[in-house]
């Protein structure tokens, strides 16, 4: 019989292994006993094993398609961190030197004009070529006759419906993409509401 608090202790630790031990032996004993009541009624009822390897097969698919959604969205987040990392840097470099291209667009300061320029280089590209434009017809160093003008107002207007289409397409992208609700301001200057 144990005397001392130690050896209290020490007998209680081993009561409570025998009894951990015991309890596991019990269930690993239970679960062998249900294995073989299940594998013994499957063997008695082909059409039950049946159903048993569809159910397999539906979670193995299952489990294969949370995989790989799984490791898209690592992806998509592993693609995000990398885009910012690089934005960041960007904006890094930007603040070491100023780029002139970003005087082009009053409402765009130079980190705007980096990113629009690395998002779509094209529409950066564009502003550019009209700013040279409506320089040129300001300071009249772009010779133009009345024909040319109504041409080239032609040109506007349709350069004005595909504005408006790009737009258009712009913002079901980021309702698919962003969410709108957080960025109500954004979305009301894009379709001309403020």
């Amino acid at each position: 019989m144990p005397e001392t608090e130690a050896e209290v202790q020490e007998c209680i630790k081993e009561i409570e292994a025998r009894q951990s031990a015991w309890m596991k032996a019990k269930r690993e004993e239970r679960e062998a006993q249900k294995a073989a009541e299940r594998e013994e009624f499957l063997r008695k009822n082909p059409q039950a094993r049946a159903e048993d390897e569809e159910l397999a097969r539906e979670r193995a698919e299952w489990n294969a398609r949370v995989e790989r959604y799984e490791a898209k969205k690592r992806a998509q987040e592993e693609a995000e961190r990398t885009a910012e990392a690089e934005r960041t840097e960007r904006h890094k470099a930007l603040a070491e030197r100023y780029d002139s291209e970003a005087d082009a667009h009053p409402l765009l300061d130079e980190f705007r004009w980096s990113d629009l320029k690395h998002a779509a280089p094209e529409v950066t590209e564009s502003i550019c070529a009209l700013q040279s434009l409506l320089d040129g017809l300001h300071d009249f160093t772009r010779p133009m006759g009345p024909d040319d003008a109504v041409t080239l107002l032609d040109g506007l207007e349709t350069l004005n419906r595909l504005t408006e289409s790009l737009s258009i397409v712009t913002l079901s992208v980021f309702d698919r993409v962003g969410t709108p609700r957080d960025y109500g301001l954004f979305i009301d200057r894009a379709v001309g509401k403020s």
